[in-house]
């Protein structure tokens, strides 16, 4: 089926973008307008839409076709260990976290609150396991969240090949994962009862837990949002973020001193927070 609009207008296109910024808290500057346009017309074809107009109406009007909407645009760039270093770092502050549980109730938490396709949350979990023997009789939970539930499935599969697996050592992938064909490996299932995938908006006022957790990841994604709809996202996940707990956040999304006393928050090491509130 051929989209009688060659090109998505400035209008339309305003409209798509305020709607992801009121929703999801991305904002997507005019620049993105080929992305976009890219990235939907799969979804035109598929559902026989000829024109942009008549699809924004239709995402608007179908909350299965809004959640689909969002699988498309969102941006899902991960890898196994990215930034390796935040796992350095998890493994040296995490023995005074196992100390102080371990007369309590043994239990571990952690949020991967932008995991993807499972990479994160998976590469916290094989860094645990290799590192703290003694967490393998705790009750360890791993929340891996996104946005997108198409990479929430991948996630829950755990199946990977070519380039997602080009970081992980060869010693990780013959321990911690089965060989299904050349250059493809899943996740062993003895491991995937351990991560819980979840979608969560990270822009809505809460999130659907219970309890609070010792570490969160909050890595890549907010370099996304605008200033105030950062620090609205990171006042609310740190609602879920025990005393003492540790905050990852990416490389790139460095806070300010005045930013991390407004937060209750300490820089232990780059870009790696504790709550001291």
């Amino acid at each position: 089926m051929e989209i009688e609009e060659p090109c998505i207008s400035e209008y339309t296109f305003g409209k798509f973008a305020k709607l992801i910024y009121s929703e999801i808290g991305i904002y997507l500057p005019v620049h993105k307008k080929i992305m976009l346009e890219g990235r939907i017309k799969k979804r035109m074809r598929k559902l026989l839409i000829d024109s942009y107009e008549k699809y924004f109406n239709y995402v608007l009007e179908s909350n299965d076709e809004r959640i689909e909407f969002y699988n498309v645009v969102s941006t899902n760039k991960t890898e196994f260990f990215r930034e390796n270093q935040h796992f350095d770092i998890i493994i040296k502050n995490l023995p005074e976290i196992i100390k102080i549980n371990e007369k309590n109730d043994k239990k571990l938490s952690i949020w991967s609150s932008a995991s993807s396709s499972g990479e994160e949350a998976y590469s916290i979990l094989i860094t645990l396991m290799e590192h703290f023997d003694i967490l393998k009789t705790w009750k360890l939970k791993i929340i891996a969240s996104d946005i997108s539930t198409a990479m929430l499935e991948q996630g829950k599969i755990g199946e990977y090949s070519d380039y997602k697996i080009e970081n992980i050592d060869k010693y990780y992938l013959e321990k911690y994962f089965s060989k299904l064909g050349e250059n493809k490996f899943k996740i062993r299932e003895n491991l995937k009862k351990y991560v819980i995938f979840k979608r969560i908006n990270l822009k809505d006022q809460s999130y659907p837990f219970k309890g609070t957790f010792e570490i969160i990841f909050c890595r890549n994604i907010l370099i996304y949002f605008d200033y105030n709809t950062k620090l609205n996202v990171l006042k609310n996940i740190i609602k879920y973020l025990k005393h003492n707990g540790i905050l990852v956040l990416g490389t790139m999304e460095p806070l300010s001193y005045e930013l991390e006393r407004e937060l209750g928050l300490k820089k232990i090491d780059s870009t790696v927070y504790k709550k001291i509130i």
